[in-house]
């Protein structure tokens, strides 16, 4: 799926509130990485906002998602990290270079996860604390197809389980949709109008996440009390609106 400019060249601050209050404060543009068919590498920056020195290691893994949409992270030859251990100063910025190993796909995306690791500090493992990972960003990583690319997202079915709602979607196209959100229709109100939601928050359900490509997965939805539930509509990053009436509502 192609990047749009503007979300290449954002950057996403992370503060990571974890075992070490002294935790780094890491700036990282861009925060998903598409590398085009033709080209064999992509940069990344990481910028140290913090106060004391970040030392850092990065790390690629193969993506999947199992039938549940859990990812799955496994061993990959296909890209290489460098530099892959390094250490950032406060307020200065380390390039990282992601190099292609493999060719393109002809007609399916690649997908992978970034792992970028804090390390202890040899102060932390002098004191004794225990602490041996600090801090851990994952960034998605996409190798585009020779052909071109696109997310087809659906319902597979919805289902009631007291105050949730189980939505199955399914992607069957070649490239990783993103489900940025779900909104629902009661009673005898349509399943949604044309366009984006609307601006108040409690019409919108924060809930979504990947759906990589041939991958089917469940999205868990709360439910208000006692709603009458008659269909839903799932937004997505490609500003598709994907409609399901539940059965027994045509």
């Amino acid at each position: 799926m192609k990047i749009q400019g503007a979300a290449v060249s954002a950057a996403l601050c992370f503060l990571l509130l974890a075992m070490d209050c002294t935790a780094a404060v890491l700036n990282v543009s861009p925060v998903r990485v598409e590398i085009p068919h033709r080209e064999r590498s992509a940069l990344i920056t990481i910028r140290n906002e913090g106060s004391e020195p970040a030392s850092l290691q990065a790390d690629i893994h193969h993506w999947a998602q199992d039938e549940d949409g859990d990812d799955l992270l496994g061993d990959t030859e296909d890209l290489l990290i460098v530099p892959r251990i390094f250490i950032i100063p406060a307020g200065q910025s380390q390039v990282v270079r992601i190099g292609k190993l493999v060719e393109a796909s002809a007609d399916a995306e690649g997908t992978y996860r970034l792992i970028i690791t804090e390390l202890a500090t040899p102060e932390d493992i002098a004191s004794g604390s225990g602490i041996s990972v600090r801090l851990r960003l994952s960034l998605p990583v996409f190798l585009a197809p020779k052909a071109n690319a696109e997310a087809v997202v659906s319902v597979v079915r919805s289902q009631r389980h007291d105050d949730r709602l189980e939505v199955v979607m399914t992607n069957s196209g070649n490239a990783t949709g993103q489900i940025l959100g779900f909104r629902l229709s009661q009673g005898n109100s349509p399943v949604v109008e044309d366009g984006p939601p609307g601006e108040s928050t409690d019409e919108r359900i924060q809930v979504g996440g990947y759906l990589l490509p041939g991958a089917t997965r469940p999205f868990m939805l709360p439910l208000p009390p006692d709603a009458d539930v008659t269909g839903v509509t799932a937004f997505t990053d490609t500003s598709d609106a994907v409609r399901y009436v539940l059965p027994g509502n045509n």
